[in-house]
């Protein structure tokens, strides 16, 4: 219990001699010498040093008389005292040993010890009150003697017998009787004697000294003998004419009062005062605070001061976090809820409260989605833990439930093992389970995962139609693990099953096992499937267009080539996205089909149309070889020349410039195509097209029969060797063979010996491209590497496009950024198809992503978000990296909107970063409730993604710092401690419990040295200085919880 310190008083001192000094020294001395009389005359105008001279002159006489003498020594120390002089103490104790049995010595004694006593030297002056003889003082004197007495053994801290003293005077008649009931009562108070201290309190009520003290002893004794009825009326009194200081104790006792007599309203009233008036609350006063918050149901105000109970006994804590849980309840905020139910329900101070705070939070868990632990994780404990509850039956009922509608799926397949799949329902519900966690690995694009559980969901086939959509997702896993063999048996048997054709995804099946058989070459079945797709897709299907697109390149692979131009048609039609390769396509299916003028108009379509696309350049260039192959020499020159004007740079320039000298060839204008053929070879000497010029120009010179011109010419050039020429070609031939058969292996062998053999031979660089490919084909990726390399700056514009997105592909995954990009780039430049433009511009962004680059990262990602048939993965990556640059840059508003966007678009470890990404940009903006919704939405759809869960949580703990919900940020970041083996993560929620911790140290020592500075003693008077002690504890009943009905 707290004890009020002692009021320190000085008190008025009397002096101790009779009115007239000169009678009382004429009973004492015989003789009237002039300087005795002289110095009495002295001492009684108070001119004590001069009087004291003259005394110790007469001591020291020993011509005086012994009771002069005396007489001398006693009024000389009485002189040292009244001039508090040094040497009192040796006058004192010298006249003592002198005249042992003189009576001046009982009244030096005492003038001594008052003096000691006015000099606030309480313990020096016990002594000499003791050896006072009080029979010899009148019942004035005595009076003052035993008060001065027991107050200086009360400030000695000896309260026995200042008890017995102030007793002895506390029902006299004297002037201290009821200064001695006073500091009686005061000491049967500081004694917890509460019942005598109120009988001796109750007469001073209306003491002009006392009487303004009193009621605060009062207020405390009621307090203590729990009689609230009365601390009440006394303290509501006092507390309107309390001191600023004294309001928070007087407003404390009363906030106590009423919360025992169960009058909440009041309790909070005297509590908002306490703390007003600078009261610092206790862990008690925050329950009481959030109890009575609670009862007059102001959840809201509840929730504030419950949080703020942290530590402290078990029972308190318990308590606390029990009404908390349902505080927050009552104000919808349920998973704020959960984790104060789930605080109760591991404290066992109430059996009871243990196991209704765990029902409660077992409820939640099912509801929403634990951060703790898993919910079908939890109503398994508490079934264990309480196998009789009367629960028992509705815990049952949800976690039948729970197998199905829990996202957290692997774990719920694992307590279903545990639990037993013996019965026909069971096997139904781990179906379904398995096929929803194969789905959610899917979406989550790993494939190889989700094949494994699709056919485990199939080993239970309760649900038919369930077991064979299991096999069509079969099927799309198989695909996208290039099995395609596989799944265009999985898509057959599907399609095969009872039922199928009920199914959504029945006719996307065959759009799927098309291409399949495609991407096999068997190109009649894939077109036989992609037809039935086409026939039965909606209009607005894009795949349909698609499928007419498939359907002209399979017709015109089989030689269909009147077939494939309608269906290219059909696609133009149906205004597929790829229009401009439909138009090229069909053109060159017209050429096919010797339709050679109606050709020319499609490529001049496609040209007009699309001037920008991807085919222009080849619907260009097949423009001047057609106007060639139709004899048109006119205007298959001239489009080549608009060839060279419009496309500068590419690669096709040689085999133009071949095809003009052809044309001039063919006009008979040889002199102009020797011309051609002759700056081929000195511009590109060694290289294919050189060789080919070579040849052409041997045709010529011998239609001008001027052979040796020609062998002349020949002879110059240092690369031309004619013999060699013939064993280059018959070595090359060979491999080619072995390569044509499919032979990888030894056809790779055998175009490493050609190239090891001919280095610079005329089909060096057809070697090496078929070579990359054999090394491709059988694994070597190293070979292929060096290979592609040395073709990426050749002239062939089909080896480029072969090899720089393999190279790029590898510098990436080699983490070479740099030139990676650098390939991509010159691959987006060379680019004839949308899927290769798309292929390049997706790697020119991950590469500016790896480089830190984010200007680049912004461009590419738009880039390839303004392409068509971007998939849904690849927009999403896109669109996330233009999330994390924003992020980055601060621009959080463009940052969340887009990842916003992401998380609704994604599953999986995709969608849990976009939501905590979410939840850091609102913490950053100081949103914090926006923040803890968005982490609570991540964990109840993504329970299993644990990584993302535990720095979400982290997150949490720190929104709720912000908040001023203590509570909860505390008991989450003991949780990760506790759990997380993530030592970084560990470290982080320790620093900011420590940060937390320090900065509530910083607020409630603020708090205190503000209070401190608000200080005043209660006084008895303007001189005093005797302090109470401190008042009663504060053994506040706790309030037990009624059990919350739900």
């Amino acid at each position: 219990m707290r004890i009020f310190k002692a009021l320190k008083r000085s008190l008025a001192v009397l002096i101790l001699i009779s009115p007239s000094l000169s009678a009382q020294v004429n009973q004492h001395l015989q003789g009237n010498e002039e300087d005795y009389e002289a110095a009495l005359e002295l001492l009684e105008k108070q001119q004590y040093g001069n009087a004291q001279l003259i005394f110790d002159r007469i001591a020291d006489n020993p011509s005086y008389g012994d009771e002069k003498r005396m007489n001398a020594r006693y009024f000389a120390a009485y002189c040292a005292i009244e001039l508090y002089h040094g040497d009192i103490e040796e006058r004192v104790e010298e006249f003592a040993q002198m005249h042992e049995t003189s009576p001046l010595q009982n009244r030096l004694w005492l003038r001594y010890a008052n003096n000691l006593f006015s000099l606030k030297r309480y313990r020096q002056s016990i002594p000499y009150y003791e050896k006072v003889d009080p029979y010899a003082l009148n019942a004035e004197q005595k009076a003052e003697f035993q008060f001065k007495w027991a107050y200086a053994l009360l400030q000695d801290e000896q309260s026995s017998p200042a008890q017995e003293l102030f007793l002895k005077l506390k029902d006299g008649n004297s002037a201290y009787a009821n200064s001695a009931r006073y500091y009686y009562a005061h000491l049967l108070y500081a004694d917890s004697s509460y019942a005598e201290a109120l009988n001796n309190f109750l007469p001073l009520q209306e003491d002009p000294n006392f009487g303004p003290m009193v009621p605060y002893y009062l207020a405390h004794i009621y307090y203590a003998l729990e009689d609230y009825n009365k601390l009440v009326e006394v303290g509501e009194e006092l507390i309107a004419n309390a001191s600023e200081s004294r309001a928070p104790e007087i407003a404390k006792l009363l906030a106590d009062a009423f919360y025992s007599r169960k009058d909440f309203a009041n309790t909070l009233k005297y509590l908002n005062i306490y703390q007003e008036k600078g009261g610092r609350m206790s862990l008690k006063d925050h329950y009481q605070a959030g109890y009575s918050y609670y009862r007059e149901d102001l959840y809201a105000e509840a929730i504030r001061s419950f949080n703020k109970i942290t530590a402290g006994p078990e029972e308190l804590r318990q308590n606390a976090y029990y009404h908390l849980g349902d505080a927050y309840l009552k104000v919808g905020e349920k998973n704020q809820s959960m984790v104060a139910f789930k605080a109760a329900a591991d404290l066992n101070h109430s059996p009871e409260i243990t196991e209704d705070a765990s029902f409660n939070y077992v409820k939640l868990s099912y509801e929403l989605a634990s951060p703790f632990k898993d919910a079908i994780e939890v109503l398994q404990d508490f079934l264990r833990r309480y196998p009789n509850s009367k629960h028992k039956k509705e815990i049952n009922g949800y976690l039948a439930n729970i197998y199905i509608t829990t996202k957290d799926y692997d774990r719920a397949m694992e307590a279903i093992k545990v639990s037993g799949i013996n019965s026909p329902e069971m096997r139904g519900i781990y179906q379904k389970i398995a096929f929803y966690r194969a789905t959610e690995l899917f979406n989550s694009l790993k494939f190889a995962g989700a094949l494994k559980k699709y056919e485990e969901s199939r080993a239970y086939p309760e649900d038919k139609d369930l077991a064979n959509l299991a096999l069509y997702w079969i099927g799309e896993c198989q695909y996208r693990l290039r099995d395609y063999e596989s799944s265009r048996k999985s898509f057959q048997n599907f399609r095969a099953g009872k039922g199928a054709a009920a199914q959504a995804v029945y006719a996307r099946s065959y759009y799927h096992s098309a291409y399949c058989a495609y991407k096999i070459f068997d190109f009649k079945a894939a077109a036989d499937d992609f037809r039935i797709f086409a026939r039965d897709a909606k209009t607005q299907d894009p795949r349909k267009a698609d499928a007419y697109l498939r359907l002209g390149d399979a017709y015109l692979l089989t030689g269909g080539y009147l077939l494939a131009s309608d269906f290219y048609q059909k696609a133009i039609q149906a205004n597929s996205v790829e229009s401009d390769y439909a138009h090229y396509q069909r053109a060159v299916c017209l050429g096919l089909d010797e339709k050679q003028n109606e050709k020319v108009l499609e490529l001049k379509t496609l040209l007009g149309k699309y001037s920008r696309s991807v085919y222009a350049e080849k619907a260009k260039f097949e423009l001047g070889l057609t106007y060639l192959h139709m004899d048109d020499y006119a205007n298959s020159l001239q489009v080549f020349k608009e060839f060279e004007n419009e496309y500068p740079n590419s690669d096709r320039l040689l085999e133009v410039q071949l095809k003009q000298g052809l044309i001039y060839s063919n006009r008979d204008q040889n002199e102009m195509a020797i011309t051609v053929y002759k700056e081929i070879v000195d511009k590109y000497p060694g290289t294919q097209e050189a060789y080919e010029a070579i040849r052409l120009a041997e045709i010529v010179y011998k239609r001008e029969r001027n052979i040796t011109a020609y062998l002349d010419w020949v002879a110059t050039i240092e690369f031309m060797d004619i013999k060699e020429s013939a064993l280059d070609s018959t070595a090359y031939s060979a491999a080619f063979d072995i390569y044509a058969e499919g032979n990888y292996e030894a056809a790779y062998q055998s175009l490493d010996n050609y190239l090891s053999r001919f280095p610079n031979g005329v089909f060096m660089q057809e070697a090496q491209f078929l070579a990359a490919d054999a090394a491709l084909r059988t694994e070597k990726k190293a070979e292929a590497y060096t290979l592609y390399a040395a073709l990426e700056h050749s002239n062939n514009r089909e080896y480029k496009l072969a090899g720089l997105p393999f190279l790029a592909a590898q510098d990436f995954a080699d983490s070479n950024y740099a030139l990676a990009r650098e390939r991509y780039d010159r691959f987006a430049r060379l680019a004839e198809s949308k899927e290769q433009l798309l292929r390049a511009r997706t790697g020119l962004m991950r590469c500016a992503d790896r480089l830190g680059d984010d200007d680049a990262l912004l461009e590419q990602s738009s880039a390839v978000l303004n392409m068509d048939q971007v998939s849904d993965n690849l927009r999403n990556e896109a669109k996330r990296y233009q999330a994390m640059v924003y992020f980055r840059r601060e621009n959080y508003d463009q940052s969340f909107q887009i990842f916003s966007q992401v998380q609704k678009a994604t599953a999986g470890a995709t969608k849990a970063e976009a939501y905590y990404l979410m939840a850091l940009i609102r913490q950053k903006q100081e949103k914090y409730d926006s923040s803890n919704a968005l982490i609570n939405k991540m964990i109840e759809a993504l329970p299993s993604y644990r990584e993302w869960k535990m720095k979400a949580l982290l997150l949490m703990a720190r929104n709720f710092w912000k908040l001023d919900d203590i509570f909860q940020a505390n008991y989450i970041l003991d949780f990760i401690i506790s759990s997380e083996d993530n030592v970084e993560l560990v470290d982080q929620a320790k620093a900011l419990k420590t940060e937390i911790q320090d900065a509530e140290a910083r607020a409630i020592a603020e708090k205190e040295a503000l209070l401190r500075k608000q200080e005043s003693p209660i006084l008895l008077d303007a001189e005093g200085d005797l302090q109470l002690l401190d008042s009663p504890g504060e053994d506040i009943p706790m309030e037990e919880p009624e059990i919350i009905e739900k």
